[in-house]
């Protein structure tokens, strides 16, 4: 309880260790390069669009309750995928978009990168998802793939130099 003579404000409800998406407002995750030489904000996006929103037509409002982190290439490529069943790759000088792929299912975790051949790869775990953990309701459904989408393990090739 508050403190005698506190206005009782609304206390907004942690789900899944995630603050709900719809109690705040977009971006609900952002990628963000530091410079801390400088110390200084590079540049910020949304990490993916949140799916309920993009379906209606907003995007760029990042994936509320997402567990997926990001990679960063040598060749200065940073991936990420999100709730939103697309993997992506941005520019990690500028934070431009370079390239998105929609794939079968929801991913939670890291893409990885490996070579082989030697030829690189990005590797994302890209399985269908029966939805969240814990307690409270239940996560909005993930958009349905496309005819064909792949589904389970999914590599990408990367360009050669």
């Amino acid at each position: 309880p508050y403190p005698a003579g506190t206005e009782n404000l609304t206390r907004y409800t942690i789900n899944e260790y995630h603050t709900v998406g719809n109690r705040v407002k977009p971006p609900f995750t952002m990628i963000v390069k530091y410079d801390l030489n400088v110390p200084a904000i590079k540049w910020r996006i949304p990490f993916g669009d949140d799916p309920a929103l993009a379906a209606r037509g907003i995007t760029g409002t990042g994936s509320p309750a997402i567990n997926s982190g990001v990679i960063v290439t040598e060749s200065g490529l940073v991936f990420g995928a999100g709730k939103d069943n697309h993997i992506r790759a941005w520019d990690s000088d500028t934070g431009a978009p370079l390239w998105s792929s929609r794939f079968g299912g929801n991913f939670q975790g890291s893409p990885v990168t490996y070579v082989m051949n030697g030829r690189q790869y990005l590797l994302v775990a890209a399985a269908s998802s029966a939805g969240g953990r814990g307690f409270g309701a239940p996560p909005a459904p993930a958009p349905a793939p496309p005819p064909g989408a792949p589904m389970g393990w999914v590599a990408y090739a990367l360009p050669g130099k």
